[in-house]
């Protein structure tokens, strides 16, 4: 295949912005994708466990959901429409994970070990961050290309696309929305940030050109702003903007 006269190389599986896509949208291989990274994660929290004279089961429970869950649950939303084999691989993972940090038997109930860890069941979870993205789509405006694509998001062939997932896993939120509405982004201006703090913006050397092209007149103009602008605000908390940085 060529666009343009180049030619187009045909792969079966595409990384996009650290997802993986293939033909069908199985994203079985974003599954071992993820969990190959967790478990590497894994490796590194279990170092600091040195047979149980080092860390604490409490604070690796909690590296676990800082540093490996993460990877786990990327973007999951944008894949959570994979096979049931991507699932249990998932929760292998987790159950691998929580069994090695708590020390348990290879036996151990996965359930258990999710109830005793505090740590929500990989569906469950996959199902919470599905219904956030879903809420924050309803944030954004009605005719906005995300929402649109919301509203016309239908699964074919009795497949699911990954919006008309989150659409669907979002059904009993959505339900429990009643007649209320979620309240809609605002967009935020430099009005809105500085509307409850007492801050004047006061642009010194806006009008007096850039660095490079700046007169000796205006340096000078410029050296009297800001030496009066000091003596006015002397033993007051001040923030400076100059190109960019503070």
């Amino acid at each position: 295949m060529q666009l343009n006269g180049i030619s187009i190389e045909q792969v079966t599986e595409f990384k996009y912005l650290g997802v993986i896509l293939d033909e069908q949208l199985k994203f079985e291989s974003q599954a071992e994708y993820s969990a190959s990274k967790a478990r590497r994660a894994l490796n590194r929290i279990c170092c600091l466990i040195d047979g149980r004279k080092g860390i604490s089961v409490k604070l690796c429970i909690e590296l676990y959901k800082c540093l490996v869950r993460p990877h786990l649950e990327y973007a999951v939303p944008a894949w959570a429409t994979t096979t049931e084999m991507g699932l249990k691989l998932l929760e292998k993972v987790q159950g691998e994970c929580l069994r090695r940090i708590m020390g348990a038997k290879l036996h151990s109930s996965t359930d258990s070990l999710n109830v005793i860890a505090n740590v929500l069941p990989v569906r469950l979870r996959i199902q919470e961050l599905c219904t956030r993205d879903y809420m924050r789509v309803l944030q954004k405006p009605a005719d906005g290309k995300i929402r649109t694509l919301l509203s016309t998001a239908v699964a074919i062939r009795n497949k699911f696309t990954p919006m008309s997932y989150i659409k669907y896993l979002a059904h009993d939120f959505e339900r429990s929305l009643g007649n209320m509405e979620i309240e809609k982004e605002d967009k935020v201006t430099t009005d809105v940030i500085l509307d409850d703090i007492a801050v004047q913006l006061l642009p010194l050397a806006q009008d007096l050109g850039n660095r490079n092209n700046r007169t000796q007149e205006q340096k000078v103009e410029g050296k009297l702003r800001v030496d009066s602008f000091v003596e006015q605000n002397r033993g007051s908390s001040v923030m400076v903007f100059s190109d960019g940085s503070m």
